[in-house]
């Protein structure tokens, strides 16, 4: 009885999907719509491409304010409808690397970054009809990242690197007692290790440049703990504040890049994600004073195809470089899982953006990418009834310099 109870007042809104997951919050990247894997020109290539940090020469560092603005609508026929309230995001990237040439003239870099990986924000308003499955959730993941990579052939770059993944999750919930209501809050956080590998392959006498890299997975144990107020002294014994942990799983991810110089000035980007979900199968929270609670969630792969166009190096444009991007992503998870914290589905995204080189040294870079979810519909009886309508809005602003 008291396991069950708890599932009903807590865990749903611990749900991940697919959708955590956020653009790089790089300026030039999010412009591209991800798709440059086989194309990176500076510090930045620590997170998206290790292999490229080999080739550039010296020193260099960059930095990116992303502002992520989403809503979500819900509606459903019985209960009502509702809208989250406006609660921006700002995930940063910033960068440094150092690349040089070694004797034989086979080059070498090296770099550490710093970046957004994934999290959400959801402000649901006070008293909505979901308000017993989620109020507001708040969930950052990052990751701090060093590596190298070396070009031992003139076609050929490879990388490596080590990450660390933090992350950490703030929820609260509305609970139900015979029409008395009382709230839960609950915050962990906790981070893991792990490793990326990556490569960079220019096919001899042709304008094409091949990309990959792999992102082995995090397994995350986040700590902290949970407090209830408001609950009626028949309950209080099962419902006391205490310690509470749950596991988190960053998925594997592998990207794939194509790099075309279609002409002089304009290149063509391709690129294609597959995010590992099918790892995520449960989530388990334990409290130290008397529950625990294990839920299936069985998710699915998500897969991301990209294009992005980009004009640079035209004298005609005094010293300003035109993007723009494109991408589908197809992330078709259980809808009798999907909850208020995240509805996650496949969406389209579009993005444009411009970068100004200022000096020999510096260029600026600003981006703007518009996500549109599809349309989902809760299904079975435990997920909240009702239809989820997401959209977001994104802005990057980018400084790069190399000394």
């Amino acid at each position: 009885m008291r396991k069950l109870f708890v599932v009903s007042l807590l865990w749903p809104a611990l749900a991940l999907a697919g959708a955590w997951s956020t653009p790089n919050p790089d300026a030039r990247a999010m412009a591209l719509a991800q798709a440059g894997v086989a194309h990176q020109t500076g510090p930045e290539a620590i997170s998206m491409n290790p292999a490229g940090l080999a080739g550039p020469q010296g020193f260099a560092i960059t930095g990116s304010l992303q502002v992520i603005d989403n809503r979500t609508s819900w509606s459903d026929p019985a209960l009502g409808s509702s809208s989250t309230v406006r609660h921006p995001a700002y995930p940063p990237l910033v960068a440094a690397s150092y690349g040089g040439t070694l004797g034989n003239g086979m080059a070498w870099g090296a770099g550490v970054g710093f970046n957004a990986l994934g999290g959400g924000s959801l402000y649901w308003p006070e008293g909505w009809p979901g308000q017993f499955h989620v109020e507001t959730v708040n969930q950052q993941v990052v990751m701090l990242r060093g590596g190298g990579a070396i070009q031992p052939l003139p076609w050929l770059k490879v990388g490596a690197a080590v990450s660390y993944y933090r992350a950490s999750e703030e929820l609260s919930q509305a609970m139900s007692f015979g029409g008395q209501v009382a709230q839960a809050q609950v915050g962990v956080a906790g981070g893991a290790p792990s490793w990326a590998a990556s490569l960079e392959v220019a096919v001899p006498g042709a304008p094409l440049k091949f990309g990959a890299d792999y992102r082995a997975k995090g397994e995350l144990t986040l700590k902290g703990k949970a407090h209830f107020s408001g609950v009626p002294a028949a309950f209080q014994t099962q419902l006391q504040d205490q310690g509470a942990s749950t596991k988190m799983i960053v998925p594997p991810e592998f990207n794939l890049g194509l790099a075309w110089q279609a002409t002089k000035h304009l290149e063509v980007l391709v690129g294609f994600t597959l995010e590992g979900w099918h790892v995520y199968k449960e989530d388990a929270f334990v409290g130290d004073k008397g529950f625990s609670v294990v839920v299936p969630r069985n998710y699915n792969d998500a897969q991301d195809y990209r294009l992005g166009v980009e004009y640079a190096g035209d004298p005609a444009l005094q010293g300003f470089s035109l993007r723009a991007g494109v991408f589908r992503s197809v992330s078709k998870q259980p809808t009798d899982t999907l909850s208020p914290s995240l509805s996650d589905a496949s969406s389209w995204n579009v993005a444009a953006g411009a970068g100004f080189q200022v000096s020999k040294g510096m260029r600026i870079d600003a981006s703007y990418q518009y996500a549109k979810f599809d349309e989902v519909t809760a299904s079975g009886n435990t997920a909240l009834a009702g239809t989820y309508k997401t959209s977001a809005n994104l802005f990057s602003l980018g400084v790069n310099w190399r000394m």
